[in-house]
């Protein structure tokens, strides 16, 4: 059975640039009878056989063939679970600022140094 979305990793020669694309199948089979997979702009095209091999398919004129190209199968979240990029229901998303364990008052952090993001100014006492 063939995994319904696959990360491309395109590598130069050397192994030194790499760009990553994700593709989902379609509905089309490729000229060696196995899946098409192509990113959601249709410009990444890709025939992936059932041992994860890759053939990039032109999508249009005047493209090179990509030479050093792997698969990865993508590992899809169960429906009860919320993808690694997504806080789940009952957390806020994490806005990257230490979390001192106070309760969030709401008020905007003016970043005056010391004023523990109360905003007005006043300095903490140790």
């Amino acid at each position: 059975m063939s995994a319904p979305r696959y990360e491309l990793v395109f590598s130069d020669p050397v192994g030194a640039a790499r760009d990553v694309v994700v593709v989902e199948r379609t509905s089309a089979t490729g000229p060696g009878g196995h899946p098409v997979y192509a990113d959601p702009t249709g410009i990444i095209r890709a025939e992936i056989s059932d041992r994860d091999e890759v053939r990039v398919l032109a999508s249009g004129g005047h493209q090179e063939p990509a030479q050093a190209v792997v698969a990865h199968r993508l590992r899809e979240a169960p429906d009860d679970e919320a993808p690694d990029d997504e806080a789940p229901d009952d957390e806020a998303p994490d806005d990257g600022a230490p979390d001192d364990g106070a309760p969030d008052d709401g008020a905007a952090d003016d970043g005056a140094p010391g004023d523990g993001g109360r905003g007005d100014g006043s300095r903490d006492v140790a």
